[in-house]
């Protein structure tokens, strides 16, 4: 602080007749700093995007982000505010700026810049989402690779080394793959465990193509390639991709939460192993970095299943006021219980938009395989099908139907 702005204060709080007087001067005060914190900004958006957050004293300094996909929500006919239990934090009055908290138990976090499309208010709800859950069985399409020694607390650990028939199966997705590029989505994403390294090199490949033969112009600009497990220095790792619509991979997502695989004596196919033991994935969990991507949608977090229902992971979404999150998942609820908690506490609290794709496990079972919650909207958006390309604006449609 300037020594002239040091003295003004100063003289101000002299001024104050009671306490109450000094809290309503700091708010004032805080109030006009937030004003002049506007240019600042303004300037790092324009000139200084790959330099966030900014080092200050008392922890990160990062701007909040202007969105007009959160605008043209919560300014839309069917959108219902609903009661903010933390209206009195001062966090909420602050417009531009917000403090966080330099570092966090067990993960990292780091924020990149991405340059993405531009939207208007009056335009981002066309926002077009590729999802490609498919429908395949776990027991019967995927190979298990058994840990034949259990874990202290009595685990089988496991790890899918691959599919059944990997030509059918590479096959079967992608015919859905490039039937989805035809519908020229936005944004495409798979599922968790769905896409093993192979199938994965032949997508990027694929989405390249679109890209250079359309010349941007509606191609996808970006492709979450849904995870598998892979061998990487020794190590198993649950490994997803997030690549740029030109086929550049700006970033690699791992899965740093354990998944318990429930046992059930029913099992009379490669899940057998797991009728007398729960499994439990045989991961390495060192690799503990979260990267917000910062684009023209908003502050951007990608996740792979439960570390997204992991509470010291919620902590970091809402201390970074991430506006987006996409969950490429395998699970049997995600259109209940936490998964559906979780995304309405981050609407809540931070206006979050939550994107999940969801590999069932089972092409019999009905329940989600895939899921959206927006801001402002009482009910998620939920669907069975095994690929689908809809819009935002399609989405919201459908949740705000008239119960029948």
């Amino acid at each position: 602080m300037q020594e002239d702005t040091r003295a003004f204060f100063m003289d101000e709080i002299a001024r104050c007749a009671s306490l109450e007087d000094v809290l309503i001067f700091l708010v004032q005060f805080l109030q006009e700093i937030d004003q002049h914190l506007l240019h600042l900004k303004n300037h790092y958006m324009n000139f200084h995007r790959h330099e966030l957050p900014i080092q200050s004293k008392y922890g990160l300094l990062i701007y909040k982000r202007d969105s007009e996909l959160r605008e043209a929500l919560k300014g839309h006919p069917a959108s219902r505010s609903f009661p903010d239990p933390n209206y009195l934090l001062l966090r909420r009055k602050v417009k531009h700026f917000f403090v966080a908290r330099a570092s966090y138990r067990y993960y990292e976090v780091k924020h990149q810049y991405v340059k993405t499309p531009d939207f208007s208010i009056e335009n981002v709800l066309d926002l077009k989402l590729g999802l490609l859950p498919g429908m395949f069985h776990a027991g019967r399409d995927y190979i298990f690779k058994i840990d034949h020694t259990l874990t202290a607390e009595g685990l089988l650990p496991f790890y899918f080394a691959g599919v059944h028939h990997p030509e059918q199966y590479y096959s079967n997705v992608m015919e859905l793959y490039r039937d989805m590029l035809k519908k020229q989505p936005h944004i495409i994403m798979l599922p968790e465990l769905f896409t093993p390294p192979p199938l994965r090199e032949a997508l990027i490949t694929e989405v390249r193509a679109a890209h250079e033969a359309t010349q941007e112009a509606s191609s996808p600009f970006f492709l979450l390639t849904g995870s598998f497990h892979e061998e990487q220095e020794g190590h198993i790792y649950n490994l997803a991709h997030v690549v740029a619509g030109d086929g550049e991979v700006l970033l690699e997502v791992s899965k740093m939460n354990r998944f318990i695989f429930p046992r059930d004596e029913q099992y009379d196919d490669e899940r057998s192993y797991f009728t007398k033991y729960d499994g439990v994935e045989k991961n390495a969990y060192d690799r503990r970095m979260i990267t917000l991507l910062e684009t023209s949608l908003g502050r951007i977090a990608f996740l792979i299943c439960v570390d997204f229902i992991n509470d010291n992971i919620q902590d970091i979404l809402l201390d970074r006021q991430v506006d987006l999150v996409f969950i490429m998942a395998m699970t049997s609820r995600p259109g209940s219980g936490k998964f559906v908690r979780k995304m309405q506490e981050l609407a809540e609290r931070n206006a979050c938009i939550v994107v999940l794709c969801n590999n069932l496990g089972s092409p019999d079972m009905s329940a989600s395989r895939a899921v959206i919650s927006l801001p402002g909207f009482k009910h998620v958006y939920q669907t069975d099908q095994a690929m689908l390309v809809v819009t935002l604006n399609e989405v919201i449609q459908e949740i705000t139907k008239p119960s029948t």
